[in-house]
């Protein structure tokens, strides 16, 4: 199912036992939802397209513009899924590539032309927005729910320094402890999403 943030939210309140949002705010969970898309990227990262064309002679791409401002680990080449050139071939062109500041510098023993274009595969933090817009399998939503509940459960300790909660003292050291175990398991799962990280030298040549 495709769930939307507030839905999210709602679901984060559910496994918190606060439906009324009386220790976490609406806001509060949000924060922490879009905390949580972004930790999940980093066992399993959300990959979007975009195009580049190296100059005529030269094998580096720019990527100095704002659509690159969001790559998940910013400018390096741990942001890169892959890199194709020339795209549309079969087989597909991947291309062994560094990363210096704002340009990719693709590992091709050929001058491109100026005129063929590269793909990039660029890692980023999910996504959740209105009408169902999700970059979240299934799955993922429910670990989603699951970590953003236990992270603000561990949390909660810093929300009644010097005070009582609701329910009283003992409050905060079981959502401590139910965090904790909690997240203990959603870590796990989060493991278990990571792509073995495989070496391949691509071919250099046209």
């Amino acid at each position: 199912m495709v769930y939307t943030l507030d839905q999210i939210i709602a679901r984060v309140a559910t496994a918190l036992k606060d439906t009324a949002y009386a220790v976490w705010a609406t806001a509060e969970i949000g924060a922490g939802v879009a905390d949580g898309l972004v930790e999940i990227a980093s066992y399993k990262p959300y990959v979007t397209l975009a195009t580049a064309t190296p100059s005529a002679g030269t094998p580096d791409l720019d990527i100095s513009g704002t659509a690159y401002n969001t790559l998940l680990n910013g400018r390096t080449e741990e942001s890169f899924e892959a890199v194709e050139f020339k795209i549309d071939k079969d087989p597909m062109r991947f291309r062994n590539f560094k990363v210096h500041q704002n340009k990719i510098t693709m590992d091709i023993s050929f001058a491109p032309d100026g005129t063929d274009t590269a793909r990039l595969y660029c890692r980023q933090a999910h996504i959740l927005g209105g009408a169902g817009t999700s970059s979240l399998s299934p799955m993922m939503e429910r670990i989603l729910v699951e970590l953003v509940a236990s992270r603000l459960a561990v949390g909660i300790a810093i929300k009644y320094v010097n005070d009582i909660p609701m329910g009283g003292a003992q409050t905060v050291a079981h959502y401590i402890t139910w965090g904790e175990h909690k997240l203990g398991m959603v870590i796990n799962e989060m493991k278990s999403l990571v792509k073995p990280d495989i070496t391949i030298r691509y071919p250099t040549v046209e």
